[in-house]
């Protein structure tokens, strides 16, 4: 009889566990997507990324918050922000409870709508998308390139270009399935980020059109892809060529 119950024990547990798996991971699905917030919240939209990051922009474009979460059943924890309970999602709609981390900590319910993405289903939009990519190097490249505006070699800035390649080596960056661009640098023991957002600029897929902020009238500027893969990418914005791998 011990033996039977112990059985009967470890069974309920796996079971259990299961269970709160499945309901994590069915949570993590359906929040995916940048979310239109009801006011009178403090905040615009809250995204959640398949790769687990957040990205909150407030009722103006300079207020961002960005970091990571984690999902426990239908609890979510957006790492030194807020804790979220409460979430029920039907389609496009969603109700949720969020609590600042403040004390004192209470929840208050809000209404969200699912923004509509820009970007269309295709091979190439996941794999632009599917994770986090890490920046590896940066070249300058001395040919005439007829893109963004035509770049010659005398327009070559060493000391220029030796500041960009510094900050952008190292930092990652994130194409979002909801038209997200989102670069994080790493600035000593801190991250600061830039963003905007991204499309593709025509159905062939072979240029990535991006801004750096996340205004309406934000200038857009042009991405050339010379090579995309599960684990690479490498673009070109004006004489930059920009090499990427997971």
């Amino acid at each position: 009889m011990a033996i039977i119950s112990l059985i009967s024990t470890v069974l309920v547990l796996s079971c259990s566990k299961d269970s709160d798996e499945e309901e994590t991971s069915k949570t993590v699905k359906q929040l995916v997507g940048k979310w239109v917030v009801d006011a009178p919240a403090s905040f615009k939209t809250i995204e959640f990324t398949e790769t687990g990051i957040y990205i909150i922009v407030g009722q103006t474009a300079n207020e961002i918050v960005v970091g990571t979460f984690s999902v426990d059943g239908k609890r979510i924890t957006l790492a030194n922000y807020a804790e979220i309970e409460g979430v029920s999602v039907s389609g496009n709609a969603a109700t949720f409870k969020i609590a600042l981390d403040v004390a004192p900590q209470e929840f208050v319910e809000y209404k969200a709508v699912k923004a509509a993405s820009p970007i269309t289903d295709t091979e190439r939009s996941r794999l632009v998308s599917a994770s986090t990519w890490k920046v590896i190097s940066v070249e300058y490249v001395l040919e005439d390139y007829n893109g963004d505006g035509i770049v010659n070699n005398e327009d070559y800035d060493a000391e220029g270009f030796a500041d960009i390649q510094e900050q952008a080596t190292g930092s990652s960056v994130l194409f979002t399935k909801a038209g997200t661009y989102l670069i994080l640098f790493p600035i000593g023991s801190e991250q600061l980020y830039q963003l905007g957002s991204w499309k593709w600029k025509d159905a062939n897929e072979e240029v990535i059109s991006y801004t750096q902020t996340p205004d309406d009238d934000a200038e857009w500027r042009n991405g050339s892809i010379y090579t995309l893969s599960e684990s690479e990418l490498i673009y070109r914005q004006a004489a930059f060529l920009f090499y990427l791998k997971h």
